[in-house]
């Protein structure tokens, strides 16, 4: 549902398409009923009158809650039922056209995971209804060439539909991931971090953040070249993912400067994981390299902490941690 195009076009205009939708459906039902009453179809004109009713409730659950999904959804069920009773009423191949709008509209508004089970119930009743008007009615239709048609118009709205979520999603990630080492960038690690720190303020769960810095990186990158420098920087980063929690989160913060959050972690147990990936970061052969060591500076979140606050304050545990020399982590409580 959160992918569908409702959301993108969550505006005024499109509430003025949903209370157009549900204000002409009424006007035009109820001007219709007796014109169906007089050809001798009175189920139907008191059943065009019901669904009238149901479209103005409609319209006035809208206007009251401005909930678009739960209007949509009621609009397809509506909008479904009445297609259904009108092709079985009238016997009628030109009363069926109705249903083959169904699929893009259900497809496009409420996106693929709830189009997907509706279209699949509407397909079975268009399939009875071409059955039964084949059978029952001097026009002939063959039935698999209406399903054909029917399924074309279902997947064709659904494959947009997936083209655009796929999009949408790619373009998510390209927005907030860092794509050398394909952990979050900087923009998620600042929402990230005042969502957190709202946390400690609501809830009193505490966090830890950290500031790491390779040691002398730019050498790495000169001696070796930046694709050695590049993979260094990758395989120091799946090091620190085995060594951390999953809800633990790393980010890209600036050039070879990169940020970790340890959640609801005490502080003394945040040092102790960041020793021991030091630990381990330096015994290993990276990129056929050896004694490869980060400086890092590390505090822990308050309630009378803000974004600003916090970072400052591990910037300069890490400031400290430089001039204390290679390999080396500060911890600052304030």
């Amino acid at each position: 549902m959160r992918q569908s195009v409702y959301n993108m076009l969550k505006n005024r205009s499109f509430e003025y398409v949903i209370i157009a939708i549900n204000a002409a459906a009424p006007i035009i039902l109820i001007a219709v009923a007796p014109m169906e009453y007089r050809n001798g179809l009175v189920n139907l004109a008191y059943f065009e009158g019901i669904c009238a009713v149901l479209f103005i409730f409609n319209l006035i659950f809208f206007l009251s809650k401005k909930y678009i999904s739960i209007t949509i959804i009621f609009n397809v069920i509506v909008f479904t039922t009445l297609f259904f009773t009108i092709a079985v009423t009238k016997n009628s191949i030109q009363s069926l056209g109705w249903f083959l709008t169904l699929p893009v509209f259900v497809s496009l508004l409420l996106g693929l995971r709830i189009s997907i089970p509706i279209n699949l119930v509407i397909s079975f009743l268009y399939f009875y209804l071409l059955k039964y008007i084949n059978e029952n009615s001097a026009d002939f239709i063959n039935i698999p060439l209406g399903m054909m048609n029917f399924y074309m118009l279902a997947g064709v709205s659904m494959l947009h539909e997936f083209t655009r979520y796929s999009a949408e999603k790619e373009n998510k990630t390209i927005s907030t991931t860092d794509t050398l080492t394909e952990i979050y960038n900087r923009q998620m690690f600042e929402k990230i971090l005042y969502e957190e720190i709202h946390r400690v303020k609501r809830n009193g769960i505490e966090f830890s953040l950290m500031l790491f810095d390779i040691d002398n990186f730019s050498e790495i990158n000169i001696n070796y070249g930046y694709d050695r420098g590049d993979a260094v920087l990758t395989e120091i980063i799946n090091l620190f993912k085995i060594n951390l929690r999953p809800s633990d989160r790393i980010f890209r913060y600036a050039g070879d400067v990169f940020a970790v959050i340890f959640a609801d972690t005490k502080f003394g147990s945040s040092k102790q994981v960041a020793e021991r990936i030091q630990q381990s970061v330096s015994i290993a052969e990276i990129e056929e390299i050896r004694g490869i060591t980060f400086c890092a500076g590390l505090t822990h979140c308050t309630k009378e902490d803000s974004s600003d606050k916090i970072l400052v304050r591990t910037e300069k545990a890490l400031e400290m941690a430089k001039i204390k020399g290679k390999n080396s982590i500060v911890a600052l409580m304030d």
